[in-house]
């Protein structure tokens, strides 16, 4: 229930709200317009207000991946239901209000926690938090195209400096962290950083 109740005072004043009451406040318990005209008997004020009751609604689920490859997009849903909104928080002050976070070409500045929080008419519910991580992108150059004499052999390695950490899958099916060609052709690697 909600007390409205638009005077301090009301010696001297008459009351007619548009529920029919003639009582200077008005107790009510379901939303809607609640129009009041005051008057002093001889002259008469008439306001409105719109009251959203609310209730609080059920706990939000994020639901998406939480580790990420620097540049690739976040996509985190919730489990809000009809009528809900949802508003969003994380680093750096980041706010986002719908039932679905898009964060794309992600960096790892944006890495952290982001909540999400339901409203039902202004009520909150209960949060749910995920922890963002967004991994570095491995930087890899095979350098400019080559031609190798015939007899002749080239080592390809993509990765300067070491290569701890990182795994490698060749166009040949090796997943050496070089290779040693003679061939002429294509040849392609994907270099991954602890499975991101």
């Amino acid at each position: 229930t909600l007390l409205l109740d638009p005077l301090p005072g009301t010696q001297g004043f008459t009351f007619l709200w548009s529920t029919g009451s003639s009582e200077p406040a008005l107790l009510i318990d379901s939303g809607g317009v609640y129009a009041l005209t005051v008057s002093n008997s001889i002259c008469q004020s008439t306001d409105s207000i719109e009251v959203l009751l609310g209730s609080t609604p059920e706990a939000v689920v994020i639901i998406g991946e939480a580790s990420l490859c620097q540049g690739s997009t976040a996509v985190l849903n919730t489990s809000a239901g009809t009528g809900v909104s949802v508003e969003w928080t994380g680093p750096s002050s980041f706010s986002f209000t719908g039932s679905t976070l898009v964060l794309q070409d992600i960096q790892p500045t944006q890495a952290g926690s982001y909540i999400a929080t339901p409203f039902n008419n202004g009520c909150p519910g209960p949060s749910d938090t995920v922890l963002l991580s967004v991994g570095l992108s491995p930087q890899i150059n095979l350098g400019p195209d080559l031609a190798v004499c015939n007899g002749s052999s080239v080592t390809l390695d993509p990765v300067e400096g070491s290569s701890a950490g990182l795994s490698f899958s060749w166009s040949t099916g090796s997943t050496d962290t070089s290779i040693t060609v003679s061939q002429p052709g294509v040849y392609t690697v994907v270099v991954s950083d602890g499975g991101l």
